[in-house]
């Protein structure tokens, strides 16, 4: 079976035939491959740690579109509070927004893209959206 390179799709919400590979190769000067430079040891092949590793799982599970990976990531962020009105809603009444709309090439993103909106600046902003 052939390779094929992966192409992201930014104007899909979800990434499909996406894999940690394609993020992260091996490198050939026996690196981690989360960028990090520390050098492999022993029997590690991919990752000098952990940290590493859950740091690169949390990233490719945002770029692939992951909501719940995304909510998690986006609550450590920015607490619940709405990035519009600054209110704090009860609870997981939030939602999370992609602040350039994916039907406008803002899929296949990194947290930079997200934003924190409480339920009725996210229906605001959503209907300004549709007239624009």
């Amino acid at each position: 079976m052939r390779y094929r390179p992966f192409t992201p799709n930014h104007f899909a919400r979800r990434q499909v035939n996406f894999c940690m590979a394609d993020l992260y190769p091996m490198k050939a000067d026996k690196t981690c491959a989360c960028g990090c430079g520390v050098a492999l040891k022993g029997r590690q092949t991919r990752w000098a740690s952990q940290a590493c590793q859950d740091k690169a799982v949390e990233l490719y599970c945002i770029l692939q579109g992951d909501s719940n990976t995304i909510r998690v990531a986006l609550a450590n962020r920015d607490n619940g509070v709405c990035a519009r009105c600054g209110n704090k809603p009860p609870g997981n009444q939030w939602e999370a927004d992609h602040i350039v709309p994916v039907h406008k090439g803002g899929g296949y993103c990194d947290l930079d893209n997200f934003q924190t909106l409480c339920i009725p600046c996210h229906r605001d902003k959503t209907l300004l959206e549709q007239y624009n």
